[in-house]
């Protein structure tokens, strides 16, 4: 709520104060927000939902979360978390996440997992090959 970054897996930029940063810069008032929480709210307010009143918007890049619309209004949750399935495990067995965790869901299906996998081919490529058919991009 400060906009300070508290959870990034981008060395050297915990803690620091992005939106203070910002507003010195531009001389705007800015808000500091993630991006599943940004998109839930734009599509919420001019996606052409209609009457609306409760919206899940999920997005998957180099991880993988959610942003809720409910009753018109961002939730967050108690701790402010309520969008964060990134970090929930899905396979137990699976491999070790930068959280520390083992077979969290972004380790399985972010659009780092999905390149990884893809090898050399990057994330989009896959995506590509997919949509045409390939079964190797599966």
């Amino acid at each position: 709520r400060a906009g300070r970054v508290v959870s990034v897996h981008v060395p050297g930029w915990a803690g620091i104060d992005v939106g203070a940063g910002l507003a010195e810069a531009t001389g705007c008032p800015v808000r500091v927000e993630n991006d599943a929480n940004c998109g839930a709210l734009g599509e919420f307010h001019h996606g052409g939902w209609g009457e609306l009143h409760t919206l899940v918007f999920m997005t998957c890049s180099t991880g993988i979360g959610a942003g809720i619309v409910s009753g018109g209004q961002l939730f967050r949750g108690a701790r402010g978390l309520a969008g964060e399935v990134g970090h929930n495990t899905v396979d137990p067995q699976g491999a070790l996440c930068v959280c520390g965790s083992i077979g969290c869901l972004e380790v399985q299906a972010s659009g780092t997992a999905i390149a990884r996998r893809g090898g050399e081919a990057g994330a989009k490529a896959v995506f590509d090959r997919a949509a045409a058919g390939d079964d190797a991009a599966y």
